[in-house]
């Protein structure tokens, strides 16, 4: 604890990177605690938005699927990464880039076959990242001066990217809107449920969550566990707010586990985005075969009659004008099932190959 209390009193551009390790009663508390009294940004590993508050001084963002290019390079220049409670997996390292060769690299897993596993650490610790934090209470956290400009930059960063600027859709909504409206009216305590999908995206750079808030979503980036994971939320915590927002492949998934919140009596808000296509492989198809959609494109039944067949409140969102319905919808008390006309166009590629292939 000694040789990483000099470490950290010695960075003055360090990056404080929280793994999962921090969702457990208390875990969140001891990060923000800790983060604080060191001065240090905290950056959360893939789909761990909900560790610590977004619109924090200290949050850098996330590590995750398309970073963008200036915090990528940002992050390559820490001069010490403390991962705590991470095992340094693909997504998060940015395809086995990051932490970048030369860098000073903390490594903090309760799992001691992942240290060393694909990056050198100057220091391996295999404990429980609490356990760290805990012991650490004896030192003095100090600070270089520098690093406040260093917190501020990364912040300037994160706060860039959580910028939603739309391009013209005529062929529906921008699920960012979505997402943005979804940050205004959750709870304070909400719980928000994905799926896997394009139209999630927004939901983990453009959308600010606050603990005790939680985000959960597949890490694996499997389809169908929203709805499932909406429902078991809901059923734990009947007294919260639970937000699901699905697509449309994943809503044919496991949709219909919204039949177990019906007959449990739980008021699950439900946001399915209607784009009519596996939009994330559209998007690779149309990147690397402009034009040639294979396999993709959805024929989906009328899903306001399906979520009617539930007896929901059903809500049919067409347009932009629409969106304050949804937001009075989504504020009210009880269940709720919103069928979003979402936009493909809105997240393919820009090009004429990508116009041409949506005709």
């Amino acid at each position: 604890m000694a040789r990483l209390a000099e470490l950290l009193r010695r960075a003055e551009r360090p990056i404080l990177l929280a793994g999962h390790a921090f969702d457990t009663p208390g875990g969140r508390e001891a990060l923000l605690g800790f983060a604080e009294a060191w001065q240090l940004p905290v950056a959360v590993s893939f789909r761990r938005q909900d560790l610590f508050p977004n619109n924090h001084p200290l949050y850098a963002g996330d590590l995750g699927l398309r970073n963008p290019d200036a915090q990528r390079a940002a992050f390559a220049e820490a001069d010490l990464v403390l991962a705590l409670g991470t095992r340094l997996t693909d997504i998060t390292t940015q395809g086995w880039t990051w932490p970048a060769p030369g860098q000073r690299l903390v490594h903090v897993c309760a799992e001691p076959r992942f240290l060393g596993w694909q990056f050198p650490a100057e220091l391996a610790i295999a404990a429980d990242a609490r356990a760290v934090i805990a012991a650490l209470a004896g030192e003095a956290a100090t600070a270089p001066a520098a690093r406040a400009g260093w917190n501020a930059r990364l912040r300037r960063l994160h706060l860039a990217d959580c910028e939603v600027v739309t391009r013209p859709a005529p062929d529906g909504i921008p699920f960012a809107l979505v997402a943005k409206l979804v940050e205004r009216v959750a709870a304070p305590d909400a719980i928000v449920a994905l799926d896997a999908g394009t139209f999630g995206a927004p939901f983990y750079r453009k959308t600010a969550w606050t603990p005790p808030q939680r985000l959960l979503a597949p890490v694996s980036g499997a389809m169908g566990f929203g709805m499932p994971a909406a429902v078991a939320a809901a059923l734990r915590h009947p007294e919260r707010q639970v937000i699901c927002a699905l697509g449309d492949g994943g809503a044919l998934m496991t949709g219909a586990e919204l039949a177990v919140a019906v007959a449990r009596g739980v008021p699950v808000k439900l946001l399915l985005s209607d784009n009519g296509s596996y939009a994330s492989i559209r998007i690779h198809q149309e990147r690397a075969h402009p034009g040639r959609v294979s396999g993709t494109t959805l024929e989906n039944p009328d899903f306001l009659q399906w979520c009617a067949a539930f007896r929901v409140p059903v809500l049919a969102v067409e347009t932009e004008a629409d969106l304050p319905a949804l937001e009075a919808a989504l504020r009210a008390p009880g269940p709720l099932a919103a069928v979003i006309r979402t936009s493909l166009q809105a997240v393919l590629p820009k090009g004429p190959a990508a116009d041409t292939a949506v005709e």
